[in-house]
């Protein structure tokens, strides 16, 4: 059975990012507003700072959206760097060192509540879009790993609900406790370990799966 190491889990799953989130000023429309410092998780996703920081800035008065609904109105806030809009489906964690490879911290990006850029995002940035996009990660890995996703989808209903929901409320025990079960296998059940390559936009992509033995030696990737 391959082992995972708790201290080096534990480790990664506290990595944080101070931010400093401030309002588009043209959105701002001659508002003075005041920026907004949270801090992030780093496994974390936007759309589960958003609902946080739309309140903020519509307690301060600033007009966002025409909807009656806050709810719909969230699922058109974005987020930029520097210009460059971030994708919301990456982890926030990654977004920074994609973007931003300066030790210089906080973090400084831009909210927007208006011209969603859809033809650089993924539409509809919610809670419940991100948790879609994990699970498929997840069923990605599993395919990987077996040749199969029966460990993803034998996962009770209660289980794909705690295990995200560990991710939104910062629950590393729960989380773990679900986890488990997908992580925990015998070597020679395993095909290949799935590694996922961020790259830049704009490079090419090939994607081939590699075998971790290779002439009786077994190769381990992070």
């Amino acid at each position: 059975m391959l082992t995972i190491d708790d201290n080096v889990c534990r480790h990664v799953w506290n990595g944080k990012i101070p931010i400093q989130i401030t309002l588009d000023p043209v959105e701002a429309a001659g508002k003075e507003t005041e920026p907004i410092y949270i801090e992030a998780l780093r496994f974390s996703y936007l759309p589960m700072i958003t609902q946080e920081i739309y309140s903020i800035f519509t307690g301060l008065g600033v007009v966002t959206n025409d909807s009656e609904s806050n709810q719909e109105d969230s699922k058109h806030v974005w987020y930029d760097f520097q210009g460059q809009p971030l994708k919301w489906h990456y982890p926030i964690g990654l977004l920074y060192d994609m973007h931003d490879p300066r030790p210089e911290l906080p973090w400084q990006i831009t909210v927007h509540f208006q011209n969603f850029p859809a033809g650089t995002l993924l539409r509809n940035p919610s809670v419940d879009a991100a948790q879609d996009m994990f699970m498929a990660m997840l069923k990605q890995a599993d395919f990987l790993k077996h040749g199969t996703i029966k460990r993803v989808m034998n996962l009770s209903k209660n289980d794909q609900t705690q295990l995200w929901q560990s991710l939104l409320s910062d629950r590393y025990e729960d989380f773990w406790k679900v986890n488990n079960q997908l992580v925990g296998v015998v070597e020679n059940d395993l095909r290949y370990i799935p590694l996922r390559i961020y790259l830049p936009d704009g490079c090419p992509v090939i994607q081939e799966p590699v075998s971790y033995i290779e002439e009786g030696t077994i190769y381990m990737h992070a």
